[in-house]
């Protein structure tokens, strides 16, 4: 199987609008952008969040921030609540405002949150040159079965410039990667890894999700997307489906295989409970699910080249820092100590 996206090929053009719709119950939508910076030892994730839930009460949004830096203590995460009625959607254009001060477009994400006296600010400015494009269940349409999950960068380089309490942090051209996704509601648990800074291969990308109908089935589909050396390797939604294997999936392990054609690759991913952070999701039957997501990942990727009978390791690749960590499961990690704080925002940022 050729690479999906060859260098002078034409670009993978996505269409990254806001889809939200609040005429349908249960319809949730999200953003997100990720980057850390090994070096300086820190990291951050930030959040754009829809959901028309079934009550006036859970029709609502949110802007999440994770903020973490090692050498000063900070680690600040907020996942600042609004009424549905302070999102402006720009239509026909790619722009979702928050309140007064969140949002994204294309080539620009913004923020802040407030908790107990402290304030995190952020602007991101995202630069598409460069930016590896990935659908990841390409192929699957207007389905209402699968989900819609995109990123016009799975692995991109962004400037930031960050506040903390006033005090200024900047993070010039560091790696990164963003996502879009909605029409979740089939959705129970799933595991995700994004890697995006590798020792042996500065260009390489991995981005891989399973995604579970029910907690302990086994995927409907496992998509993985594979990058290096300006090509990218990528399945579509049916290949997802039949070719590629979850080996195993745990609250800090994940290992997952796919194949390419003559090329199969396994990525085994794992994580640190005391770099995790919890978000637990109340289900309508009383029952919890529960996220742990960690921006320090680990991941370890072995490259096969020729048929399965005859496969040889080509290379195997490390992640250096980077990497981002994500399963949600029926299960809490009792070993994850931190969570994200859901804080109501005040009139002046709801702009009421």
């Amino acid at each position: 199987m050729s690479p999906s996206n060859p260098p002078q090929s034409l670009p993978v053009i996505l269409d990254n609008r806001p889809v939200f719709d609040a005429s349908v119950p249960g319809f949730s939508e999200a953003y997100y952008v990720i980057w850390t910076d090994p070096t300086a030892k820190r990291s951050m994730v930030v959040r754009y969040v829809l959901f028309n839930g079934p009550t006036e009460g859970t029709q609502i949004a949110e802007v999440w921030c994770w903020y973490r830096d090692q050498v000063s203590g900070d680690d600040i995460a907020v996942r600042q609540r609004y009424p549905l009625s302070a999102v402006r959607i720009a239509p026909g254009h790619f722009r979702l405002e928050i309140g007064t001060s969140s949002g994204l477009t294309e080539n620009r994400a913004w923020g802040v949150v407030e908790e107990g006296g402290r304030v995190v600010t952020w602007d991101f400015d995202m630069p598409s040159a460069g930016a590896h494009p990935v659908d990841r269940l390409k192929g699957a349409g207007n389905s209402v079965l699968f989900p819609r999950f995109y990123s016009t960068g799975c692995k991109r380089t962004i400037s930031a410039r960050v506040t903390v309490d006033g005090r200024e942090i900047r993070a010039n051209a560091v790696e990164a990667t963003d996502g879009h996704y909605w029409n979740t509601h089939n959705l129970r648990t799933w595991s995700w890894a994004n890697g995006v800074r590798f020792r042996e291969d500065s260009s390489a990308f991995l981005e891989a999700i399973a995604f579970r109908l029910y907690a302990n089935d086994a995927p409907m589909a496992v998509s993985v997307a594979f990058g290096s050396g300006g090509w990218t390797w990528q399945n579509d939604a049916l290949e997802s489906m039949y070719l590629n294997r979850e080996i195993e999936t745990a609250l800090e392990r994940w290992r997952v295989s796919a194949c390419f054609g003559q090329q199969r690759v396994e990525a085994e991913v794992t994580g640190n409970p005391d770099d995790m952070i919890l978000i637990t999701h109340p289900l309508p039957d009383g029952s919890f699910l529960y996220t742990t997501i960690t921006l320090n990942a680990q991941i370890r990727l072995q490259v096969f080249e020729g048929s399965n009978a005859e496969a040889q390791p080509a290379r195997v690749l490390n992640s250096d820092g980077g990497a981002s960590f994500e399963v949600t499961k029926p299960e809490r990690n009792p070993r994850v100590k931190r969570e994200f704080k859901i804080v109501p925002a005040p009139a002046r940022l709801i702009g009421t």
